[in-house]
């Protein structure tokens, strides 16, 4: 995959978090980290789509899902 150096400014404490849990490799657990943002977006997304369509999503499809997850 081809990449691009960027530059962004982040809170001290947020990078120092960050740098923790990087294993020296902060480029991977940025990149990891935005497309984990990206994803949690296009679900929401998708959500929004759905309720629109077939209404709110219940409880009890809410905790089918939950237990789907864990197994």
């Amino acid at each position: 995959m081809k990449t691009e150096k960027v530059s962004v400014s982040l809170p001290k404490p947020l990078l120092d978090e960050a740098r923790k849990y990087a294993n020296g490799n902060l480029s991977k657990f940025m990149a990891e980290a935005v497309q984990m943002a990206l994803k949690n977006r296009y679900l929401g997304e998708y959500i929004e789509e759905w309720e629109e369509e077939f209404g709110p999503i219940t409880e009890e499809e809410l905790a089918e899902g939950r237990a789907w997850l864990a197994d």
